[in-house]
């Protein structure tokens, strides 16, 4: 009975282990390539201590502070002398400063420095890439943010995805997922698509629908060198693209004037959606614009405001203030449209074209009056 048990133990972890993908993951120092977002992390340069041995030769005045990477300080100095600034690194964290040429030098006299640092893991050393900038206008800082990403190949189900990792807040650790993100090459295109609200983003803490399949990243090394991504029992959708050329995703609501509206039922129409709310002083400097373009393109346009007021109250009111004619559907403050297009910020706004592609987005004042006029009249 004991061995059967046993078997069946081994069959089951067998089963749960082969459900699970992992992939190694190689590193990459150029990380502008992939992606120009970053979350900035800042050091105080201050007088160094005593016992930290300058560089000879190097002259001006010294601000010395630590960059932390995986439980690490990486040492650094920044003399100014005049117009000149120069940077020296302890690359490995101990042994001497090296000088570290600025890679940028802005005429507002920002500089732009990139070099690559030595942090030790479980595993061995690893080269972590670093971008650091330093504005004579806040002089006792140093900014800095990660300059590198893992990236590699994963299989889910029968398919082989590219995916890149990041490690967000440049704490020098892969495994802190609420901190990292994934991309994942979900339209299978050769290309992962970097921006805030592209549909192959995630973090590294939420699950992912692929194709009717839900995934999440069960573990990631500390120096992202390995992954494993398993199914997930977690039902989240599947997100759609939202680039220019993709279809618009469909949704229905009802109106301040309680008629029921859906995206879909308005092919042959060019459609503005325009997300807003009363409370957002940008949203109520563009309405003007956007209530003139209902107007004047009325026959051709048809405007939707989907309103992020947080309730209804403040929707009609708000409706109301402002003269709005044109459609208007409360979507509150974590609604299904707004999370359907990912909507992190307004105003925001989705042009859509006859076929119901998305042809334009984030348009405001005279471009967005030329995206419209350009389709309302694509002869010129």
């Amino acid at each position: 009975m004991r061995k059967f048990i046993s078997a069946i133990f081994i069959l089951t972890v067998f089963a749960c282990a082969a459900a699970a993908a992992q992939a190694d993951l190689a590193y990459d120092s150029n990380v502008l390539e992939l992606t120009g977002l970053f979350h900035p992390q800042a050091i105080r340069l201050t007088s160094p201590p005593a016992d930290v041995a300058l560089p000879s030769g190097a002259a001006g005045d010294p601000g010395y502070g630590v960059i932390p990477l995986n439980g690490q300080g990486f040492p650094v100095l920044l003399y100014r002398d005049g117009d000149t600034v120069n940077l020296y690194v302890r690359l490995s964290g101990d042994g001497d400063f090296v000088p570290v040429a600025w890679t940028k030098v802005y005429t507002s006299g920002q500089h732009v420095a990139m070099f690559s640092l030595d942090v030790s893991y479980i595993s061995g050393r690893e080269p972590y890439a670093l971008i650091a900038v330093w504005d004579p206008a806040y002089p006792t800082v140093l900014v800095y943010f990660r300059g590198g990403y893992r990236t590699g190949k994963v299989v889910l189900g029968d398919t082989e995805y590219k995916i890149a990792v990041l490690d967000e807040n440049t704490d020098g650790r892969y495994d802190d997922r609420k901190n990292g993100t994934l991309f994942i090459d979900t339209d299978r295109d050769g290309e992962l698509l970097t921006s805030r609200d592209s549909h192959e983003r995630f973090n590294l803490s939420e699950p992912f629908n692929i194709g009717g399949t839900v995934y999440a990243v069960k573990s990631i090394s500390a120096d992202g060198a390995h992954i494993v991504i398993e199914e997930s029992d977690t039902y989240v959708p599947e997100k759609l693209p939202l680039e220019v050329g993709f279809p618009a995703p469909d949704f229905s609501g009802t109106t301040a004037e309680g008629k029921e509206i859906a995206l879909s039922k308005l092919k042959g129409k060019i459609v503005l959606l325009d997300f807003w709310a009363g409370w957002c002083a940008p949203c109520l400097h563009e309405l003007p614009n956007v209530k003139k373009i209902a107007a004047d393109y009325a026959a051709d346009l048809i405007v939707i405001g989907i309103n992020l007021d947080r309730s209804e109250a403040e929707f009609e009111r708000a409706v109301a203030e402002n003269g709005l004619d044109y459609p208007q559907v409360f979507d509150g403050s974590d609604g299904k449209i707004a999370a359907l297009y990912r909507v992190t910020a307004i105003p925001m706004s989705y042009l859509i074209d006859r076929d119901g592609k998305i042809v334009g987005k984030d348009l405001r004042g005279d471009a967005l009056r030329q995206a419209v006029e350009g389709l309302v009249h694509p002869e010129g």
